[in-house]
């Protein structure tokens, strides 16, 4: 499974290591960021799955995933969950739509998330206002 390579706030590439790759329609392919040295449960898990929609006119894409927040307990030493940052997103894909639609469509909703006012934001926690 290929891993999927990022850039984190730093602008530094940062892998999400391929844990399990999807096993049909509806089962999720699986990524994981592996380098931090904490444990398998509190390391930030990302997941894409797709499957038909209803009346199987379009597929439906799904990205979800979790960062949890960890903590250490200065009197025990047990790492702990402060809170989680969950998102999901996805997308519907009309199986009538020729390709080149599906693509640009794709490239254009893909880096409005990745824009730097979304990401705005995101880490404000409020809509855009101007």
């Amino acid at each position: 499974m290929i891993n999927i390579t990022v850039k984190n706030q730093a602008g530094v590439n940062v892998d999400l290591t391929g844990i399990s790759p999807s096993s049909g329609d509806a089962n999720p392919a699986v990524y994981r960021y592996e380098v931090l040295s904490l444990p398998i449960a509190l390391r930030p898990t990302f997941k894409v799955s797709a499957t038909d929609n209803g009346p199987k006119t379009a597929r439906k894409v799904r990205m979800s995933g979790v960062w949890p927040v960890s903590y250490t307990d200065t009197s025990t030493g047990l790492k702990g969950v402060q809170a989680n940052i969950p998102f999901d997103c996805s997308f519907t894909l009309p199986t009538n739509v020729d390709s080149a639609t599906i693509k640009d469509a794709t490239v254009i909703q893909t880096n409005y998330m990745a824009s730097a006012i979304i990401q705005a934001a995101l880490l404000s926690g409020y809509a855009p206002t101007t």
